[in-house]
Parts: C-alpha cells; sequence; structure tokens
C-alpha cells in the first residue's frame, strides 16, 4: 500500500511540475496569403477615388478580383537606365468595366503628390498597357505610402506615359 502511494504521490508531482513548468510548444503561424508575401495592403483598404465613374472608390481587395495580367516591360527613365519587370495588374478594359466607365474613355490620373496625366483611349488600351499593383511579386508601392496602383505603359508608347502613386482616376468621358 505505500509504495502504491508513494507511486502516485510521483506521478502527482510529475504532472504538476509538466502542468506548472513545462514550456509550450509555440502555436503554428498561418501560412502567409499572396498579398502578405508581396507586401501589399489589407483588403479593405480604399487605394483609389473615383470621379465620373459609377463608383467613387476601390479597395485593394476589389482590384485584386479583377482578372489579373502579368506584363513584362521596360522603360528608360529621365537619367537613361532602362528599368525591366514583370508587372502584375490589370487591363483598363476590365477595370474600366468594373467602376462603370466606358473602355473609350479618356481619364486623368492624380497622384499621391497631386501630378496628374490625361490618357486616351489609344495609351489605356495599348498592347501591354497595365493598372499595376506588383512589380516582379513584390508591391509596387511601400506599404506605408499612398498610390499603390501605377499606369505602366505599353513599350510601343515612351516612359513619360507611366503614371506612379495614383490615388484617383478621373473618367472624362469618350
Amino acid at each position: 500500500m505505500k509504495k502504491l502511494l508513494a507511486v502516485l504521490l510521483c506521478f502527482a508531482m510529475l504532472f504538476a511540475l509538466a502542468a506548472c513548468g513545462a514550456e509550450q510548444a509555440p502555436a503554428e503561424q498561418p501560412a502567409e496569403t499572396p498579398a502578405e508575401i508581396v507586401g501589399l495592403v489589407a483588403d479593405e483598404e480604399v487605394i483609389l477615388t473615383f470621379e465620373g465613374a459609377d463608383v467613387e472608390q476601390m479597395t485593394m481587395g476589389e482590384f485584386k478580383a479583377l482578372p489579373m495580367q502579368e506584363v513584362e516591360l521596360s522603360r528608360t527613365n529621365s537619367k537613361g537606365e532602362t528599368v525591366v519587370g514583370v508587372y502584375t495588374g490589370a487591363l483598363w478594359a476590365d477595370f474600366a468595366t468594373a467602376i462603370g466607365a466606358s473602355p473609350e474613355s479618356n481619364i486623368k490620373i492624380i497622384a499621391s503628390d497631386d501630378y496628374q496625366m490625361a490618357y486616351t483611349p489609344a495609351e489605356l488600351n495599348a498592347e501591354g498597357s497595365i493598372f499595376a499593383i506588383a512589380k516582379d511579386g513584390e508591391a509596387i508601392s511601400p506599404a506605408d505610402e499612398a498610390g499603390k496602383v501605377w499606369f505602366c505603359a505599353s513599350e510601343s508608347l515612351t516612359a513619360n506615359y507611366w503614371g506612379k502613386y495614383i490615388v484617383k482616376i478621373v473618367v472624362e468621358g469618350e
């Protein structure tokens, strides 16, 4: 009887030590979503506003729900440096349909620094032109900066047609 009591006491002490002092295995972290991998902002964050369209704003999630395309483009900047990358985003025709505008509309983009540029349907719909949110699998703009979307112009156009850090699009009609 004393041996049984001693064994039970030992088990009780081991159990108590395990419960109090044992380190727990770290909780498994959930797998990263593609948006987190490329450093994009939360799907709920408003990334664009519109004037002259059927919708007033678009979130990152709504943008990513558009048919996504990948386009390899190169551009030579004003310093003579050529940048090549694979840009991921939406074609103007898909983008226009989503916001209730005609793909044959003229637009004006407004960047986070108030830079403005106008585009015609020929430029917007040129083969390879894309509204991009990522370059080479990475966010095109840092997560803490405004302007998550760039207009990356077709290689048939010059680098002067590129628009960066877009925060607003004004649809001006056909």
